[in-house]
């Protein structure tokens, strides 16, 4: 494909997201964007993206309990999303004039930052970098600092260095905060031992 080919692919797809994205400035790099992956690569995206739907199904569980619902119920009350069952399981806390634990603040956090992370790996562009020869993981949603200042990346799309140890990080994180859900599924059914 050429140059001007994928410039202009670029530019349907950066326009189309109402980016400002200046095709022509020097420091704009297009690479070819690929869909062939190698074995450890799909490995990293599986295993980041079966752990983060682990993570979600035990924040739905646990909203779901404290709204006194069945799963069946709860997954038409709630989109199955972290956010969604994280807001649920805080008004639950509020209607129920409870404090909210810390570990659930920490989670909160947690799931933010790995929220991220899972749709970076999960709606990213896999790119060659052809000065590096390189595969490059391409973020063109959310945004990033660049110059100390936030900066949507469909106008400043970011390039992830997607190596095995990065993958491999990013398992480990969401490990933890699967750890600290587990714990914390113990806290609300002591809560609500407690309330009978």
């Amino acid at each position: 494909m050429g140059d001007g080919v994928l410039k202009a692919a670029t530019a349907v797809a950066a326009t189309s997201m109402g980016s400002q994205l200046d095709l022509s400035d020097t420091r704009v790099r297009v690479h070819p964007v690929t869909h062939e992956l190698p074995p450890d690569v799909q490995s990293g995206i599986g295993k980041i993206v079966s752990l983060w739907a682990y993570e979600e199904w035990l924040l739905t569980g646990i909203a779901v309990r404290l709204m006194n619902t069945g799963r069946k119920k709860g997954r038409k009350d709630l989109s199955g999303r972290a956010d969604d069952a994280l807001q649920a399981i805080k008004c639950a806390y509020v209607l129920a004039k409870e404090r909210e634990p810390q570990l659930l603040s920490h989670i909160v956090q947690q799931v933010s930052d790995l929220a991220d992370l899972r749709n970076t790996v999960g709606h990213g562009i896999w790119v060659h970098d052809q000065n590096t020869g390189r595969l490059s993981l391409q973020r063109i949603s959310g945004a990033s600092v660049v110059d100390g200042k936030d900066v949507a990346r469909k106008d400043t799309p970011e390039a992830v260095d997607a190596t095995p140890e990065w993958f491999e990080r990013g398992c480990e994180r969401i490990i933890v905060c699967i750890k600290d859900t587990e714990k914390f599924a113990e806290v609300v059914e002591a809560l609500i031992a407690a309330k009978g």
